[in-house]
């Protein structure tokens, strides 16, 4: 499998990341990888992030899809 350059204009788009408080991120980055590898467009987040800034981040780029890593205790 090769990585696009970069995705098409009209590729769909995802924003990832994890819940405020998840410390585990790696799982959202493998997602974040393999969106980009099918030529998504892909916002990534990292881990810890507070929900104003993710509620801001939806807003802001109106993303396709939306997934949120979180692990269970």
């Amino acid at each position: 499998m090769t990585l696009p350059v970069s995705p098409m204009p009209n590729a769909p788009t995802a924003l990832v990341g994890c819940v405020e408080g998840e410390l585990h991120t790696v799982g959202g980055r493998m997602v974040a990888d393999f969106l980009i590898a099918q030529g998504w467009r892909v916002w990534y987040l990292n881990g810890f992030l507070p929900t104003e800034h993710l509620i801001e981040a939806v807003h802001q780029h109106l993303p396709d899809a939306i997934v949120m890593c979180i692990s269970t205790v």
